[in-house]
Parts: structure tokens; sequence; C-alpha cells
């Protein structure tokens, strides 16, 4: 998928909104020195569960509220896929986060998911949710 003019000038625009003054100066310099690619990595995300399941996360844009995740078996065969809501780590605010994991997915394991959550106050939490697999997957 390509990355837009546009969606690099937001990137670049949020992130720099970070910084003040001569760190921000710095910063575009740095950017604008800097590759950055015509297309979107193939994954933003990926775990391993206690069965040997692979989870990849699709890669979000910045504009994107779910990522979707797919699900293989060891051996590549699709077990089924899913969609969530997308966790954004806060940068560098002055906040304390339940992990350093860069998603949302925190874990996979005994036929559950533990998922981070943040809400409208920055507060995070997690939640546990049971995976049904049915005849035809998910």
């Amino acid at each position: 998928m390509a990355v837009t003019a546009e969606e690099k000038r937001i990137w670049t625009a949020a992130f720099l909104s970070m910084f003040e003054g001569e760190a921000r100066l710095n910063w575009r310099r740095r950017l604008e020195d800097s590759f950055v690619r015509d297309t979107y990595p193939a994954f933003g995300a990926i775990s391993v569960d206690d069965e040997g399941r692979i989870w990849v996360g699709g890669y979000p844009k910045l504009t994107d509220e779910m990522r979707r995740w797919t699900v293989l078996e060891p051996d590549g065969t699709t077990v089924g896929a899913f969609s969530l809501p997308v966790y954004r780590p806060a940068w560098l605010e002055d906040t304390e986060t339940v992990t350093d994991q860069p998603h949302e997915l925190l874990d996979a394991a005994h036929g559950r998911i533990a998922v981070l959550r943040r809400d409208e106050h920055f507060v995070e939490s997690v939640e546990v949710y049971e995976v049904v697999v049915g005849d035809r997957g998910w």
C-alpha cells in the first residue's frame, strides 16, 4: 500500500509537534535528510501464542482506528482474522504504561487474548477475551 505525500506531511507534523524550539528544528532537519519509504510495511505487529500460532497485525495508517489481525497455524494455514482498536502509545507523555508493547495485543494463550486499552482520560486497562474457533475458523 502506497504512502501518500499528504500522509507523510501529517506524520511529520504529528511527530514534530512533540518538540519545541531548537529541538524541533533539529528533528525537522533530520527528517528532511532521512529516507521515507513509499509503501507501508507488510505488517505492524507480530506475536506467537502458546500453541505456536502466529498472530500478525496489519500496519495501521495514522487515521486507522482498527487493526486487522490474522492468525496462522505454525504451517501457515489461516485460522482466522479479526480487528481490534489500534493502541497508539502516547509519545513522550509523562505517564506510565502497563507494558512496553508497541501494540494492543498483549498476549495470546490458553484460548484467551489479553488486550491493552486506553480510555479518553488516558487511563490504561487490560481486557481478556476468550477466543472461540468454529468449524470454519473465526
